[in-house]
């Protein structure tokens, strides 16, 4: 049985694929013949998808498969635009993650007859892809070794997700929030677990799916240090996009682990874990 190529689509570069971009914007690929070079055989496809300019890549290269007799196999996507669109926040607004990014999703499944794969989509996305075809990837992350916290109660299911944790909400620390009126974000950490923390000497790790400024994350990490001034503060996240900068960020915590699903970042304090 001949093995599976593996086409990869990287922050929208890809070294098996020709980009052309037209005037108007439109984006065509070529396939590197060199590469595949075997009619019919079966390929996996492991991409970023950070905006449209990389899903019409994806799209793009699927439709070139498929004219020259490709079986795209499996999608492994890092990360996937539009997830922090899975709520509608106010009346006007429209639904995109179910509305528009969802549709495209289930099209590639029944267009392409494949299996796709995303690695921890966020806050309540998965909700609305009720598909045998669509799998949920998890990060082999040693925590046996730190004290974990999930950084607000949707990203508790990610602690979980570890052995010592299956199952028992009641033994995952996370912080509460509350919007308010006004649009600020009021963070707690409630008091029964005050007395965990205190009892265990493990450096305390704060756990979430996304990071976009971290306003809310250097908020918890102030809570932390201040209760906690001798414990050591790290904070885990799957997608970092640190639109503030990691600067802003790093200089509150004493590491910073991460995917490069996103970006890939060099820092003292951050380890990244390569996911694609």
């Amino acid at each position: 049985m001949p093995k599976r190529l593996r086409l990869t689509i990287k922050y929208g570069e890809s070294p098996h694929l020709k980009i052309t971009k037209y005037p108007d914007g439109q984006q065509n690929v070529t396939l590197d013949l060199e590469y595949f070079n075997n009619p019919r055989i079966k390929v996996d496809i492991y991409c970023t998808i950070r905006n449209w300019h990389e899903m019409e890549l994806l799209l793009a290269a699927l439709s070139a498969l498929r004219q020259a007799d490709y079986i795209v196999h499996d999608i492994n996507i890092a990360y996937l635009f539009g997830m922090r669109s899975d709520r509608i926040f106010e009346l006007g607004m429209g639904h995109y993650w179910r509305d528009v990014v969802v549709p495209i999703l289930q099209f590639i499944c029944v267009t392409y007859k494949v299996t796709l794969r995303f690695l921890q989509l966020h806050g309540r996305c998965e909700n609305y892809l009720n598909d045998p075809h669509i799998y949920y990837h998890s990060l082999n992350f040693n925590i046996a070794t730190k004290l974990p916290i999930a950084g607000d109660k949707s990203a508790i299911s990610i602690i979980e997700g570890y052995e010592h944790f299956w199952g028992r909400e009641d033994k995952v620390i996370h912080f509460t929030k509350k919007r308010q009126s006004t649009g600020e974000i009021e963070i707690h950490l409630p008091e029964r677990f005050v007395e965990k923390i205190e009892q265990s000497e493990l450096p305390l790790i704060i756990m979430d799916d996304l990071c976009d400024g971290g306003a809310t994350f250097i908020a918890e990490a102030d809570i932390l240090r201040d209760l906690f001034p001798d414990k050591k503060i790290e904070l885990f996240i799957y997608h970092g996009l640190f639109t503030k900068g990691i600067e802003h960020v790093a200089r509150h915590f004493d590491r910073i682990y991460m995917t490069n699903s996103y970006q890939e970042i060099v820092h003292p304090k951050v380890k990244l874990l390569k996911v694609i």
